[in-house]
């Protein structure tokens, strides 16, 4: 049975980079985008790697939106090992007394609650699979924040400990408190179990 990771915000440039590098490492791999072009992304990577890819066009921020993606999972027939949650949304700038409640609420359900619910839903199927990794992207605002960035800053910063580890085994270590600001997504290497 082959590893399974799951890739949102996949029809991007970070989500896009990182199902390249997945698949290039032998991965299969479900990438997801609320975008019809993840799909055009999906056999792109797959006939470039070799590896079974299937995009899937879903909106991530309601729990209706999973069963296509449990439908790839199971297409795919292996082991999910890998939650990377790389789909993520700036805000239109301004200051917060301009800022409308409505791209407020699309930021937060974009950037925290597409990331919980799938979270949520998952983590049984990496518990069930001997255990595997979730990554989140945050930002360095999110821990400095930004008088025109409030929903943005907030939404970075809900990330960071909503993707601690569930529980530690001897050889797992959590990640910086402090990531760089950048990280090429290209470089990213095999994720280790922080989900067991």
């Amino acid at each position: 049975m082959t590893d399974i990771g799951i890739i949102t915000g996949a029809a991007g440039g970070i989500g896009r980079a990182t199902a390249e590098r997945f698949a290039r490492d032998g991965w299969d791999l479900v990438l997801v985008d609320v975008a019809d072009s993840v799909k055009q992304v999906g056999a792109e990577v797959r006939k470039k790697s070799g590896r079974k890819v299937i995009g899937v066009s879903s909106d991530i921020t309601r729990e209706l939106g999973l069963p296509p993606i449990d439908t790839a999972i199971m297409e795919l027939g292996g082991k999910l090992k890998f939650l990377g949650l790389t789909a993520g949304v700036l805000q239109k700038v301004g200051p917060i007394e301009h800022l409308d409640l409505h791209e407020w609420d699309r930021v937060l359900d974009i950037n925290v609650r597409a990331n919980l619910i799938l979270m949520k839903h998952y983590i049984p199927a990496l518990r069930a699979a001997g255990g595997g990794s979730i990554v989140t992207v945050s930002s360095w605002y999110g821990r400095s924040g930004h008088g025109l960035f409030s929903a943005y800053c907030a939404s970075k910063a809900a990330l960071i400990p909503s993707s601690s580890p569930q529980r530690r085994g001897a050889n797992e270590r959590p990640w910086p408190a402090s990531p760089p600001e950048s990280v090429r997504a290209a470089e990213i290497a095999s994720p280790r179990a922080l989900v067991s």
